[in-house]
């Protein structure tokens, strides 16, 4: 993951700051109070930059950690993208604000696995907690994920490329592309788990997961291979003809449809590579619950995951599993016992 502070001295001799925070371009245009913070390498360039930039409604602060800077700037719109979600499915605030806050853990841990330099303070300034909640009341990425959830809710699905035409008018939408970039990241190095709600908002925007699982990020990061999961037949809802890959892909019913017996067929269609109903989600929380609250060893959950050969880097930052044993099976993979 290349960040411009790093590029720019790499490629040229000048030195390089950023601008970030929470500073919607119309809200700065209507001359309302704004914040941002420069990230430098030099505090004399800084302090120029300041002067130059700095009116009595836009305000400046100096941080010295680019690197940190950028990273929220980056990551919150994969948050943002989550706060969509939950506007389209018609939430209130509490969901939102446990979205956004699980959102900036995650972007404080992932910034710090990548460059250990990048500060905790900087998640406190404008570039951080106050720029995401800027981005995800009033920014583009939440506005277009908004309508995107709507329309896969309904008869008539759209694709993010089509809406950032129709609602951006020539902006470009930077969370989807974020969210891509950064899963290759967690995924090389099987993170998946310690990063839930990164995890689940990709697998939702790749049409992998539900819209509604944006709630259920912690079982929404959990391994989609339905064939390594051994759970119970009545909770799962099988279709196509068996055997494996697409031909016997576990289908997600929403729970609006499956309350009254009945399977919303569009939904199906666009939400039927290799999930979890909702059900089953449900009977896997219960079991861990189970696990780790009584001490009692519930029936037996296997999933079985192929190793990739890379490691998860150090050993704070390797995949987390839930309490259970881990033990080689065959075909060289592991297989965690619940």
């Amino acid at each position: 993951l290349q960040l411009i502070p790093q590029m720019f001295p790499r490629h040229t001799s000048m030195d390089c700051a950023v601008l970030m925070g929470a500073n919607i371009a119309a809200d700065i245009g209507k001359e309302e109070l704004s914040e941002a913070v420069i990230g430098f390498t030099n505090p004399d360039h800084a302090r120029i930059l300041k002067r130059l930039i700095e009116r009595p409604y836009f305000r400046i602060s100096l941080i010295a950690d680019p690197v940190g800077a950028e990273m929220c700037g980056t990551l919150k719109n994969i948050v943002a993208v989550a706060a969509g979600i939950v506007d389209g499915l018609g939430l209130g605030p509490n969901s939102k604000a446990a979205v956004m806050r699980q959102g900036l853990s995650e972007m404080r841990r992932f910034a710090k696995s990548l460059y250990p330099s990048v500060r905790d303070g900087t998640f406190l300034e404008s570039c951080g907690v106050a720029d995401l909640i800027a981005t995800c009341y009033g920014g583009r990425n939440r506005a277009v994920s908004e309508a995107w959830t709507k329309a896969q809710l309904s008869d008539r699905p759209r694709s993010f490329e089509s809406l950032e035409t129709e609602l951006l008018k020539g902006q470009k939408l930077q969370g989807v592309l974020t969210s891509s970039e950064v899963q290759e990241i967690i995924h090389a190095n099987e993170w998946e788990e310690d990063y839930p709600l990164f995890t689940t908002v990709n697998r939702i925007i790749t049409g992998r997961l539900h819209p509604e699982m944006v709630t259920r990020f912690e079982l929404g990061c959990l391994p989609l291979d339905a064939t390594s999961a051994e759970v119970d037949d009545q909770d799962l809802t099988h279709h196509g003809g068996g055997g494996g890959g697409g031909n016997g892909a576990l289908t997600y019913i929403p729970s609006s449809s499956a309350s009254n017996g009945k399977k919303d067929d569009g939904a199906k269609s666009r939400f039927s590579n290799h999930q979890l109903t909702l059900a089953s989600l449900k009977s896997l929380q219960k079991r861990m619950d189970s696990h780790s609250h009584d001490h009692v060893p519930p029936k037996r959950f296997v999933m079985s995951r192929k190793q990739s050969g890379r490691g998860g880097g150090d050993g704070e930052r390797g995949v987390h599993r839930v309490s259970g044993e881990v033990r080689k099976g065959a075909g060289n993979t592991e297989v965690s016992e619940w």
